[in-house]
């Protein structure tokens, strides 16, 4: 047999409330909801208070059934056909109620049933008070804690964003993210379908400008605008960019709130999101918005630094390895010529009689190593002095001439078959002669090394848009497609020329100093065979 207040007479439903009228009166005082619903939950009385928070008209108030949120109405149901053999005799709910504004708020009610002289439940008496400040709370402390520890779970920013977009639909309908690169000059955004809920691919954004923003540290306030503000929502909304402006245009919402994402007081982008439907206490939902994204950019910059970190410690790793190889490589390189210097000193000193043939072999050779070894200091210094000033001073330089002093400079050094061609009335370039000296013979010494003896050099001067273009061609080995833009990093040897002589500086310095008279260097595959190393410097203006 159902337990409940038991009635005597079904008589007026304010009799079966309370029995007479100070009740009443009570009830309308009290500030809670207060309702009398029939069996099948249609209300007969409600009181003001209630009235005022579901929007009721008192004389045709409707089911109350039907102003319980979607999601919690099964387990209302359930838990109201168990109440009346429960020890209790009644229900005790916490359900989401939708309020007058169309916004939904949490209600702790008790539903005791009210039986008859058959022991039949003839109807329901609800008392329901507004917990929904506190329930919130408890949610967003709750929310805050778990979003908290499992952003900063991890170090690897693509899995923060995977594990942001499983807590969207807390926050609300819709998002979009902008995240900054490092520099703040572009960003990427993601954003969700409206259709799907599911986040799209990353889209680019070139300019900062057009995403309405002037710089990463500029505008970094929360915004939000409700649907009653759309005459010019815009206004009230940067930082979003033109595509998804006209996306949200043609799309009904509520709110909207745009939170800035700042990590070590700078901005790493920024979180939007929209509310399709109204809550009643749109300030909460803002807060809460306003906290994840904290939660959020300090995980991204914690990411970011631990990226950052990475990279440092591989790269010191790199140069910790490349200094190991250079040491290695200088002390072989240095041996060489060491070697045959000292042999040959040694040789002369410790013979008494030797003949001017072998007197001059000796000095040649000698001659060779310690040209080999200037060289190789050369490079080094240059080198050195390069990453430590950068640019250098320009004046005007005639290529054509330069080439000339080099060939006749080292003309007993290298074969005779260079042949040299160059275009008519060739303007100077902005240059520094002693660079492009020893670029044109750097050069013109791994042609020489890698190109057969019988086969010719050729050198190119010629003008192109603006600049003039001085190219080395040889008929060696030639490098590999993926090779021509490692051949210029410190050290490196192309697989066809390892095992040879040599630091792996000569480019990697040639490369510098082009670049430090404002030129650029490249290297290309010749078709019949060989490499052609060209590199371009700015034509002087002549008035």
């Amino acid at each position: 047999m159902p337990v409940g207040v038991s009635v005597s007479s079904p008589k007026t439903p304010e009799q079966r409330l309370m029995k007479h009228a100070q009740a009443i009166a009570m009830a309308e005082l009290i500030p809670a909801l207060i309702a009398v619903t029939d069996s099948e939950g249609g209300v007969e009385f409600i009181n003001k208070t209630g009235a005022e928070w579901l929007g009721y008209d008192r004389d045709q108030p409707g089911n109350l059934i039907e102003a319980i949120k979607a999601e919690d109405r099964g387990a209302f149901i359930e838990g109201e056909q168990r109440a009346p053999e429960s020890e209790e005799g009644s229900l005790k709910a916490v359900v989401r109620a939708r309020f007058a504004n169309g916004g939904y708020r949490w209600l702790s009610l008790r539903k005791t049933p009210l039986v008859d002289a058959r022991g039949e439940i003839a109807s329901w008496v609800i008392v329901a008070f507004d917990v929904h400040e506190t329930r919130t709370r408890q949610e967003g402390l709750e929310f805050s804690m778990h979003s908290t520890r499992v952003l900063n779970s991890s170090l690897d920013t693509e899995e923060i964003l995977r594990v942001f977009w499983d807590y969207v639909p807390a926050l609300g309908d819709w998002a979009a993210l902008y995240l900054f690169e490092p520099d703040g000059s572009s960003l990427r955004r993601c954003c969700q379908s409206l259709e799907t809920g599911e986040p799209g691919p990353w889209t680019v954004i070139e300019s900062v400008e057009a995403y309405d923003g002037e710089s990463a540290a500029g505008d970094v306030g929360m915004v939000s605008f409700t649907a009653a503000q759309r005459d010019e929502p815009w206004d009230a909304c940067a930082r979003i960019d033109a595509d998804i402006k006209n996306l949200l245009t043609d799309t009904t919402f509520h709110a909207l709130f745009n939170a800035p994402l700042m990590s070590f007081d700078q901005r790493v982008g920024s979180l939007v999101v929209v509310r399709k439907r109204p809550l009643y206490a749109e300030e909460e939902t803002g807060k809460r918005i306003g906290l994840f994204a904290m939660r959020l950019a300090a995980a991204l910059g914690n990411a970011r630094l631990y990226a950052e970190a990475r990279a440092r410690s591989d790269e010191w790793e790199r140069l910790s390895e490349s200094k190991s190889e250079f040491l290695g490589l200088v002390s072989h390189e240095l041996r060489n010529p060491l070697t045959v210097i000292y042999g040959g000193v040694e040789s002369l000193v410790s013979k008494e009689d030797v003949s001017r043939k072998d007197q001059r072999e000796v000095l040649l050779a000698t001659q060779k190593e310690t040209r080999r070894l200037r060289y190789m200091v050369e490079d080094l210094l240059a080198l050195s002095r390069i990453e430590t000033k950068g640019r250098s001073q320009l004046e005007p330089v005639l290529l054509q001439r330069q080439v000339k002093l080099i060939l006749a400079e080292f003309g007993d050094r290298w074969r005779k078959n260079v042949f040299f061609f160059v275009d008519e009335n060739l303007p100077p370039v902005w240059g520094e002669p002693t660079f492009v000296g020893q670029v044109l013979r750097n050069l013109l010494d791994n042609a020489d090394k890698y190109s057969p003896k019988q086969l010719p050099i050729e050198v190119t001067i010629k003008r192109d848009e603006g600049r003039t273009v001085i190219s080395v061609a040889d008929h060696g080995p030639g490098v590999l497609d993926e090779e021509l833009l490692q051949i210029f990093e410190r050290f490196y040897q192309a697989a066809e020329s390892r095992g040879r002589s040599g630091l792996g500086l000569g480019l990697t310095v040639c490369q510098r100093l082009v670049e430090a008279q404002g030129g650029t260097i490249w290297a290309e595959s010749r078709p019949e065979g060989g490499l052609v190393v060209s590199f371009n410097l700015e034509d002087v203006e002549l008035s």
